[in-house]
């Protein structure tokens, strides 16, 4: 729930009630949205406005707070998350364990490094237990809807018992990391398939295994492209893949592939540069159907004798295919540009994060 910034130390809650029957007005639609996955929600229902009141008071409060046992209350009482409380107080053991009691799973997902860190998952503990029976529960993964390329990046920072900023280290519960990665392919039953047909180009050049991904960095290239293609061949009716650089085989992979299994074919082929129009002009050569072009690299978009908006012009009228998109994923990149602006069935996807899945699929599916 979203909170009042005071302006004034010593603001006066009577004088600005009419601002908390605003508030409480634009909570409860919220919160009675029926589309609200019940274990992302971490407050309870504020029917008054006396109630409202007391849960900001009681935000503001908690940000000034020493007081382990009244903010141990407070995050009971009021269903408090991470961001309400003071930094300081967060490398406490007890506040993190009463945190974790109603912590949503892709809280719970993301702050497992620091959870580690001051040993509240240690081995045999309570906690470590709580943890690991939440990632096996088939139904909060269906109702978080996490994404698997999420839980991956997660997954990896996990494994390297270090954060990518500040100074964070933990060493790794065994136990959580291997349950970790069970819940990564548990998770592909529960994405919502957009049953378009697609042709996903898998860059394979030398590049795509060095560094990390911009907006992703526990990750290469290489690894989030093929956990990306592992999502699509999983849950699309309809998908087939190619590996190119400067040019291209197809690879077959099966619903029940690895992500170990498609990054150890795609390792066995290496190629020169990057041609990023090959998978639309090899489509165009086989005459196949294709709705959405997916080519994943790096930072490298050089082309060949085509550019791949135009070959993807030249796709869709041959193939009588008008509405046939391309999504281009430059995961390394800062910036780059290969769709048309002018064309709505053209996207360019600059680095990968957590919510680019999420607009590929939209766009896929002709929502955005």
């Amino acid at each position: 729930i979203e909170h009042l910034k005071s302006t004034n130390d010593n603001h006066n809650t009577e004088n600005i009630t009419d601002t908390y029957q605003q508030e409480v007005e634009q909570k409860q639609i919220i919160l009675n949205n029926d589309n609200e996955e019940d274990d992302e929600i971490n407050n309870k229902k504020l029917l008054t406005i006396e109630q409202l009141k007391e849960f900001l008071e009681t935000v503001e409060k908690v940000k000034t707070s020493t007081d382990e046992n009244e903010l141990i209350t407070a995050i009971r009482q009021h269903h408090l998350v991470r961001e309400h409380l003071p930094t300081n107080m967060l490398n406490s053991k007890n506040i993190w364990a009463v945190l974790l009691e109603n912590m949503p799973l892709t809280a719970m997902i993301r702050n497992l490094g620091k959870m580690s860190a001051i040993d509240l998952l240690r081995e045999d503990s309570e906690a470590e237990k709580y943890v690991v029976q939440r990632l096996k529960n088939r139904a909060q993964l269906y109702r978080a809807r996490i994404h698997p390329f999420n839980i991956l990046v997660a997954l990896e920072t996990y494994k390297q018992g270090k954060g990518f900023k500040g100074k964070l280290q933990w060493q790794v519960n065994q136990q959580v990391k291997n349950t970790l990665e069970k819940a990564f392919y548990l998770s592909f039953k529960y994405v919502k398939p957009t049953n378009q047909r697609y042709l996903i180009g898998l860059d394979v050049s030398g590049s795509m295994s060095c560094g990390t991904i911009n907006g992703s960095p526990s990750i290469t290239p290489a690894v989030g492209s093929c956990a990306m293609c592992m999502v699509t061949v999983r849950t699309e009716p309809y998908a087939k893949v190619v590996a190119f650089s400067d040019r291209l085989i197809p690879v077959d992979f099966s619903k029940n592939s690895k992500l170990e299994d498609i990054m150890t074919e795609t390792r066995r082929i290496s190629f020169g540069p990057t041609d990023c129009a090959l998978p639309m002009i090899w489509a165009l050569e086989r005459k196949e159907k294709i709705d959405v072009f997916v080519v994943y690299t790096d930072n490298e978009t050089w082309f060949g004798k085509v550019h791949p908006s135009e070959a993807l012009q030249q796709y869709r009228k041959k193939m009588s295919c008008p509405k046939a998109k391309l999504i281009v994923v430059g995961m390394k990149s800062n910036s780059f540009t290969i769709a048309d602006p002018n064309d709505r069935g053209m996207l360019d996807i600059v680095g990968f994060d957590s919510a680019a899945p999420q607009v590929m699929s939209l766009f896929a599916e002709g929502a955005i």
